[in-house]
């Protein structure tokens, strides 16, 4: 892989605006949640937001990159080892930004820290493990963009977070898989020892893929 200073240099711009704008203000930011929570009525677009809001939470994307890294060939074993690196590293520095910020969920008074507002885990989690994914095969960037904004839409529709909960989790996420995927060279010594490629890979197969799943 290839690093081009214009384009990370791209990126990391990318990267402050939204953290920028993932600091919002409160008023727009509260009344932006208001539109989206209460605005949209519709039960049936409420069931499917939380349907997409379970596919692109921390739970799906662990499962998906174990069924990546068990099922797939070398290329996808090491894209998914990768990418669990961006997600636990984001993941542990929104952990740390949860215990200063101590931010409440929108509808409720008091939140554990741990469980707090900002940033939004499952925005995290998401654009963390799919930044790997879509630099590996760019093909996925529409599809992975497109889920990404529902599975936004959908935290703060459901009363999870707000606006700039979300925000903030994408552009953490975002960091976080573009930092595995420039520290890659350097990792992949470790990645090798921990988590080798290829030995334990399942051969493609309905019955074998079944049980990569955990069916």
């Amino acid at each position: 892989m290839t690093n081009d200073p214009e384009h990370t240099r791209s990126d990391a711009v990318t990267a402050a605006l939204l953290c920028l704008v993932g600091l919002g203000l409160p008023d727009v930011d509260r009344s932006v949640f208001e539109d989206i929570r209460h605005g949209w009525r519709d039960p049936g677009l409420r069931l499917a937001l939380g349907l997409v809001t379970e596919a692109g939470g921390p739970v799906a994307q662990a499962g998906l990159g174990g069924v990546l890294y068990l099922r797939g060939n070398e290329s996808q074993q090491r894209a998914a080892r990768l990418a669990g690196v961006a997600w636990v590293s984001s993941l542990a520095v929104m952990t740390g930004i949860r215990a200063v910020v101590r931010r409440p969920r929108p509808e409720t008074d008091s939140t554990p820290w741990w469980d707090s507002s900002f940033p939004s885990g499952h925005a995290t989690s998401y654009f963390a493990a799919t930044t790997v994914y879509t630099r590996k095969w760019p093909e996925l960037a529409p599809f992975v963009a497109v889920g990404g904004l529902l599975m936004c839409l959908s935290r703060v529709h459901l009363g999870e977070h707000y606006p700039s909960d979300v925000i903030a989790g994408a552009a953490l996420g975002y960091a976080g898989g573009m930092a595995a995927l420039a520290l890659e060279k350097r990792l992949e010594p470790v990645l090798d020892r921990m988590l080798p490629v290829g030995r334990f890979a399942l051969a493609p197969g309905p019955g074998r893929l079944g049980l990569a799943c955990g069916i």
